[in-house]
């Protein structure tokens, strides 16, 4: 027989080779009592110190580019009990020492290396040998665009900064020029590239914008909308700084060529309204839209995020090219 105890309040095993999960890190007393078929009885006794491997996570805050400002990263980790020392990385170098009372640390974002990706490692190790974990990620620091100073506009021709998939690998959202429209006046366009019958929520976002004395803020857009009705869709969404709710751009039955749905299945975007009409484009239209809601804002992003319930089909999704944003002096807008 054998008889194993794994310490105060941590029971009993009559197996010969058991397994014990411990809840928590520190010093195990563990001792083995065995018997044999002769009766002979003997014991051991002894301690071991087990480390809970920690689990790595980081958020961040102020991704828009600014010279002499700083990214913040912030330490989401769990199970950190253990830790005794924590690294973070910026594109390979380590930053100033982390104090494990506040691990939060700040890159500054200087302009020689201006907006683009950065990739940023937080390790977590703990006093034993091997027992570590580290999260990898890949920032992306925004450029700014001042609606004040100038209008925006993209066309995705060149090197359209500032517009990147979401985080998501699976994401299929490319940018060039899909296959089945034909005679399209621009070579590269973004489009969701969904295979009919995926399950899927994937976005494109945009640079930083600064609507700060801006009266009357509006956005256009060339898009295609090709979709099996209510059952894929597609919606522009905007949040400010670090906010982590994305909100609509205008509603249903308002604007040009804006959003004609507000039962979408596959909720795009998290959202029931958007654009999921009954016939699919075969050319680009021209999409318009007051942003009111953004007046006196700083650090605003979109994204163009299109979903699908797993059920649609015969459908090729959504493109959108050629998005300007400025102001406008006119004072109404009819859908």
């Amino acid at each position: 027989s054998w008889e194993w105890d794994f310490g105060l309040g941590e029971g009993i095993s009559s197996q010969e080779n058991p397994e014990h999960v411990y809840e928590t890190g520190g010093v195990k007393n563990i001792k083995l009592t065995a018997e044999t078929v002769n009766g002979c009885v003997n014991e051991l006794a002894r301690q071991d110190t087990l480390a809970k491997r920690p689990v790595s996570d980081f958020t961040w805050e102020d991704d828009c580019f600014y010279d002499n400002e700083n990214l913040i990263l912030i330490d989401n980790s769990s199970l950190t009990e253990s830790v005794d020392t924590a690294f973070w990385m910026v594109n390979g170098d380590t930053l100033a020492g982390v104090n494990l009372s506040n691990p939060d640390a700040a890159y500054l974002k200087t302009i020689a290396e201006g907006p683009g990706v950065i990739s940023v490692d937080y390790q977590l190790k703990t006093f034993l040998p091997g027992c570590f974990d580290v999260e990898s990620k890949h920032i992306y620091i925004r450029p700014v665009y001042a609606i004040k100073d100038m209008d925006y506009i993209e066309g995705f021709e060149g090197d359209s900064l500032g517009w990147v998939v979401d985080g998501d690998p699976a994401n299929t959202w490319k940018v060039e020029a899909p296959a089945f429209i034909d005679d399209l006046p621009s070579d590269s366009i973004w489009y969701t590239g969904i295979p009919t019958g995926d399950l899927v929520n994937y976005s494109v976002e945009s640079p930083c914008f600064d609507f700060r004395e801006v009266k009357r803020p509006m956005i256009s857009m060339d898009i295609i909308r090709a979709f099996d009705k209510g059952r894929d869709g597609a919606v522009l969404q905007y949040k400010e700084g670090n906010s982590l709710e994305w909100n609509n751009i205008g509603g249903a039955d308002f604007g040009i060529n804006w959003y004609l749905n507000s039962n979408i299945s596959g909720r795009p975007g998290g959202s029931v309204v958007g654009w999921s009409p009954d016939a699919d484009d075969d050319s680009l239209v021209l999409a318009r839209q007051y942003l009111d809601e953004l007046i006196d804002m700083k650090d605003v992003k979109f994204r163009v995020a299109y979903g699908s319930d797993g059920n649609a089909i015969q459908t090729f999704g959504f493109a959108f090219d050629n998005v300007w944003i400025g102001a406008v002096s006119y004072t109404h807008l009819r859908a």
